[in-house]
């Protein structure tokens, strides 16, 4: 016999067929015309047409076409040295250092470790400047282990020159943690080439950054005292 409970579990069984059927078609296949690994409706909404390639660096940040497109990034704006997840690296260090820049719980190993007191792969800022080289990439990280740092192997024999790779500074434990202290006697660093300083205080310095004309850097904290 079909009663009504009967009537209410089928109703209810086809609606949620129904519904998940309804889910599964919103997930449709990617479309890729020309094989270049990138959704044509993507590429249409970005270039207006397929003639991009995935190796191509449309907007000239350091990220190719194909790795914007996997971490939903617009190829069209330099949004390199922009930080998407907030755990204080830059979307293309992240790239290059094979981490996510989506997830604020995966960040990139340094390329060096800046620590005094030992246990880094320097014991001063220079020292890991210095090895830092293209050959081993165009972005490298400069982790500085937390302490107060003096003297000139710490200040002003720190010089970003042009030949440098793209280099990213950052205090391993935060500013507070991480001390650049020119002890009033010492100019800071000059910057000769494009670098992201973040997570330092520099302080007690004849002037914290020279930068010249036409260089970018940014993200530091600077401190008087």
């Amino acid at each position: 016999m079909f009663t009504s409970s009967h009537a209410s579990r089928c109703f209810v069984a086809l609606l949620f067929t129904f519904c998940a059927l309804a889910l599964v078609s919103v997930a449709q296949a990617l479309t890729d015309t020309d094989s270049d690994g990138m959704d044509d409706a993507w590429e249409v909404t970005y270039f207006s047409n397929l003639s991009a390639t995935s190796a191509g660096d449309s907007d000239s940040d350091g990220m190719t076409n194909g790795e914007e497109y996997s971490h939903n990034f617009v190829p069209t704006l330099n949004d390199a040295f922009a930080d998407s997840d907030g755990d204080r690296y830059p979307n293309v260090f992240e790239v290059r250092k094979g981490s996510n820049p989506n997830d604020q719980s995966i960040i990139p190993t340094p390329t060096y470790v800046v620590n005094g007191a030992g246990g880094g792969t320097h014991t001063t800022v220079s020292a890991a400047l210095g090895a830092a080289n293209v050959a081993n990439g165009a972005y490298q990280i400069i982790g500085i282990a937390a302490g107060v740092y003096t003297g000139a192997a710490n200040l002003r024999s720190v010089t970003v020159a042009s030949t440098k790779p793209k280099l990213l500074f950052i205090g391993l434990q935060g500013a507070a943690k991480t001390i650049i202290d020119g002890g009033k006697a010492n100019d800071g660093w000059l910057i000769q080439n494009a670098a992201v300083i973040s997570s330092l205080t520099f302080r007690n310095t004849l002037g914290a950054l020279l930068v010249p004309p036409g260089r970018s850097c940014t993200g530091f904290s600077f401190s008087p005292r």
